[in-house]
C-alpha cells in the first residue's frame, strides 16, 4: 500500500485529503479530511462531497486521478512514453511524475507512511471487509474488521437494472473477491460494492466473526477425527464415502471434512 496526503499550496499547504494506492490491484481510494468543508475543496472534488460523502471508492478515485494526468488517448502518447522512458501507460506512474499537480487547482500530493494516517481516517477503516461467505441467491454473510457480522442482500444495495442478471447468477459469486484490503467486494473490475454500503445496509447478526468461525469448527471434523470417533481406518472412511454411507461436507482431492452430526449418527447406528 502507498499513501499520500493531498495538500493545497494556495491555503498554506492545508491537508485536504488522503490518497491510498494498492499496487497489486492498481486501485486508488481517496478519503477527504474531516476538518475540510465543501468550500475548502478543489473543484475537482466538489461532485463527490455533494451528499456529505468523504470517501471515494475505487471508480471515483480513479476518475479523480485521471483528471490530473496525461490522458491515455493523447495523440502522441507513445512518443511521450518513450521520451519519459516509461514502458507502458500507467496512471500511478504519471501521477507521481508531477506529484498530482494539474492546472485546475494548487493541490499536490506528498508521500506519507500509511501507518501514520490520521486517527479520523483510520476510524473509517474499522468497517473494512475481512471476509465473506455466499448464502443463496443474492445474499452474503460479510465479516467486518471490527468483528461485526452482517447479512447483506446485494439486490437491496445495487439497484441498477444492468446488474440484475449478474447479481442473481449464483455461478458468478465464484468470481466475487475482496479488493483494496477490504474496501470493496468486486465481481469484476467495474462492478464493486463498497464496505460502507455493505455495512450500512446489511442486517447485523448477534454474533462476532470469531464466534461464527468457532461455531463452524465445532460443526466439522476432519478425516482423522472421523477415524478416531468411529474407531476405524482411513480406508474404512473412504469405503463409507464410496458407498454413500457417509457424505463429506467438503471434499478437496484426498482431504475431506464431515459434519460432526453425520459422524455421530453413523456411530449411533452401528
Amino acid at each position: 500500500m502507498k499513501a499520500f496526503v493531498l495538500k493545497d499550496a494556495a491555503d498554506n499547504d492545508r491537508k485536504i485529503a488522503y490518497l491510498i494506492y494498492y499496487e497489486t490491484e492498481k486501485r486508488f481510494y481517496l478519503e477527504i479530511a474531516d476538518d475540510v468543508s465543501y468550500g475548502d475543496l478543489p473543484v475537482s472534488l466538489h461532485i463527490y462531497m455533494k451528499n456529505g460523502n468523504r470517501s471515494l471508492n475505487s471508480q471515483q478515485a480513479s476518475d479523480w486521478v485521471s483528471q490530473r494526468i496525461v490522458p491515455s488517448e493523447r495523440q502522441n502518447i507513445n512518443q511521450f512514453l518513450r521520451e519519459m522512458k516509461i514502458r507502458e501507460y500507467d496512471d500511478y506512474s504519471f501521477l507521481l511524475m508531477n506529484k498530482g499537480r494539474c492546472s485546475q487547482d494548487d493541490c499536490y500530493l506528498e508521500s506519507i507512511d500509511g501507518s501514520f494516517l490520521p486517527d479520523s481516517i483510520q476510524e473509517r477503516f474499522v468497517t473494512l471487509i475481512e471476509d465473506f461467505s455466499y448464502l443463496d441467491r443474492s445474499r452474503l454473510l460479510v465479516f467486518f474488521k471490527n468483528g461485526m457480522v452482517k447479512k447483506c442482500d446485494l439486490s437491496d444495495i445495487i439497484k441498477e437494472d444492468r446488474y440484475h442478471g449478474l447479481i442473481y447468477s449464483p455461478e458468478r459469486y465464484a468470481d466475487l473477491k475482496i479488493s483494496g484490503n477490504g474496501h470493496e467486494l468486486c465481481f469484476n473490475e467495474n462492478l464493486c460494492i463498497s464496505h460502507r454500503d455493505l455495512y450500512k445496509k446489511g442486517i447485523a447478526l448477534r454474533i462476532t466473526g470469531g464466534e461464527y468461525l468457532s461455531s463452524i469448527r465445532s460443526l466439522l471434523v476432519s478425516t482423522a477425527q472421523a477415524c478416531e470417533m468411529l474407531s476405524c481406518s482411513r480406508q474404512n472412511i473412504s469405503d463409507l464415502v464410496r458407498r454413500e454411507k457417509l457424505v463429506p461436507f467438503i471434499r478437496t482431492g484426498k482431504e475431506m471434512l464431515f459434519l460432526k452430526r453425520d459422524v455421530l449418527q453413523r456411530k449411533a447406528d452401528h
